[in-house]
């Protein structure tokens, strides 16, 4: 049963409190531990809505124990994103469970450390996206009653709710900037935490090739990605480390990812991370950058054949393939390069691809051409 107080804690009120910037999400978690009396209680505000029975993305967690239950394939979690969003997946007794119990996950990970009840939750935030609760308890300790199951679908509509409102207010303005951006962004704190991400960077995460999360800090292949060595860098003139760069080696891509880590501007910080945050900047050698056929018209004066023919190029890397792809001819082909040439001031195609890349207009366009990350996270998500 709940931990008894002379008051029922307020979990809406702390919801709204860490969604305003009041209290931290880490503190509102501990909080549901406490109450529910829990070994593990998690909070994750967006993860991809791919079923994958991984928590990807930020994440706020309290272990009484540690353990690897939310690393690799979760039953658990694949229970509860079958589900309606919203709707509790309730397991008591797991080892008893004809599905769970006799599972090999339950077996090589739960029994171990004698997980026995648990209640996850699947609920909508953003488009494609989840948010994820869920509290467990040691097999020795009682199943949850029907009043912590009520109140637990009560703080899934707060924690909604909440999350939609820190959203609309929680800095939109550096958010959308990091959308429209052609890398994988990420703010982590000074405990390699992942505080805030764009889509990019949380496609990188998800498909777990050379960056996964563990818990609720970043990793690499060579283990924890060491923010606190970099923040204890010597200070430049801005009075901060100098950025670094990084190779970030990947198992399954022939070419590794590059990096960049840099200290997060003071008056960009989340106020309750002023101590020392950092901003990760990922780029992927597969994805495909280059302006929009409409910029490149508007700023080369290109026509609109020439803007299409101009993209194919970037994609395929070669006036053939190109010319193949768009069903023209090579001699259709050649003009249209030549044409390019002369409104870009450029003089060979690797030349043109340099200069379109570097363009502040960039963008990562068609990731159905392009043979990298994305795709390889879309089919290991399916």
């Amino acid at each position: 049963m709940l931990n008894e107080t002379r008051t029922s804690p307020d979990f809406a009120g702390m919801a709204y409190d860490a969604a305003l910037g009041r209290r931290s999400w880490q503190s509102f978690v501990e909080a549901v531990a406490t109450a529910f009396d829990a070994v593990h209680a998690v909070v994750a505000p967006h993860m991809p809505d791919r079923g994958t029975g991984r928590l990807n993305g930020v994440s706020y967690i309290v272990s009484n124990r540690a353990c690897g239950t939310f690393e690799g394939q979760d039953l658990l979690m694949e229970r509860a994103w079958r589900l309606p969003r919203g709707e509790l997946s309730v397991v008591q007794k797991m080892g008893a469970d004809p599905f769970i119990g006799k599972s090999p996950f339950y077996k090589t990970t739960l029994k171990d450390i004698d997980i026995g009840h648990a209640v996850h939750v699947m609920f909508a935030t953003r488009q494609g996206e989840v948010g994820f609760f869920c509290v467990t308890r040691y097999a020795t300790q009682p199943v949850f009653s029907d009043d912590e199951l009520a109140v637990m679908r009560s703080i899934v509509g707060h924690l909604a709710r909440a999350i939609e409102i820190e959203d609309r207010i929680g800095r939109p303005a550096q958010l959308e900037m990091f959308e429209g951006l052609p890398y994988g962004l990420a703010v982590l704190d000074r405990s390699s935490r992942v505080l805030r991400m764009n889509a990019l960077a949380q496609q990188l995460f998800a498909a777990e090739d050379g960056l996964h999360m563990q818990l609720d800090s970043l990793h690499t292949a060579q283990g924890r990605l060491d923010v606190e060595a970099f923040l204890n860098l010597p200070s430049g003139p801005t009075g901060s480390p100098e950025p670094v760069s990084l190779r970030i080696d990947r198992f399954f891509a022939e070419q590794p990812l590059s990096a960049m880590i840099s200290a997060v501007p003071m008056e960009w910080r989340d106020p309750q991370h002023q101590d020392g945050t950092v901003l990760l900047v990922l780029s992927d050698p597969d994805w495909v950058v280059c302006p929009t056929e409409a910029t490149m018209m508007g700023l080369f004066r290109l026509t609109q054949a020439e803007a299409r023919f101009v993209r194919m190029l970037v994609t395929r890397r070669s006036l053939p393939k190109a010319s193949a792809a768009l069903s023209i001819s090579p001699e259709t082909a050649r003009r249209h390069l030549k044409s390019v040439f002369e409104k870009t001031m450029t003089h060979s195609q690797s030349e043109l691809i340099h200069f379109l890349v570097r363009q502040p207009t960039a963008r990562l366009f068609n990731p159905e051409l392009a043979p990298g990350a994305m795709q390889r996270f879309q089919a290991a998500a399916e």
